[in-house]
């Protein structure tokens, strides 16, 4: 790893003037050297490859959180029959996730096997279709998307729906 330093910047602009200054790959700038070219208004990169793949990281992550926002949405709107509250709250958690907001609830979730729990609950037609959906929405979402915290919370918050009593559900 190479260094620049104040003193390198100073004899490179003292020789022959120059108003941007490329840092290369595998050297870096002192302390001195960054507020040299920052002083005198010189426009400094850190490798242009480096920087480029960065922003297309960033972009890639918004259009990630923009599409996860419409697909929490659809299932919003597939599950607003079956309840209609958990289906409002889903909306606005995805509102949130498209706002680029951090999702943080401060519970502790126990880890849910809704594949387990689908097979030992005796089950009415309302509270099967409402598993049946949770899992599929649980599968989708762990084949599309990084498990993040918020997919592991929305993941969560969505078996924890699939198997309460539908009495509650009605009274939320």
């Amino acid at each position: 790893m190479k260094f620049i330093t104040e003193d390198d910047l100073r004899d490179l602009y003292f020789k022959s003037p120059f108003t941007s200054y490329e840092i290369k790959q595998g050297t870096r700038l002192t302390p001195g050297a960054r507020q040299f070219l920052i002083d005198f208004k010189i426009d400094f990169n850190i490798n242009n490859k480096i920087k480029k793949a960065y922003k297309k990281n960033c972009e890639d992550n918004i259009i990630d959180e923009i599409n996860l926002a419409i697909d929490i949405k659809e299932f919003a709107l597939s599950i607003r029959n079956i309840d209609k509250n958990f289906s409002d709250k889903l909306c606005d958690l995805s509102y949130k996730i498209y706002s680029n907001e951090n999702l943080n609830c401060g519970i502790r979730f126990r880890e849910i096997n809704l594949k387990k729990e689908f097979m030992n609950i005796n089950l009415d037609l309302k509270l099967a279709e409402k598993i049946i959906k949770s899992i599929r929405f649980e599968e989708y979402l762990s084949s599309k998307y990084e498990e993040d915290n918020n997919i592991k919370l929305l993941k969560n918050l969505i078996k924890l729906w699939a198997i309460r009593d539908n009495e509650d559900g009605d009274r939320n």
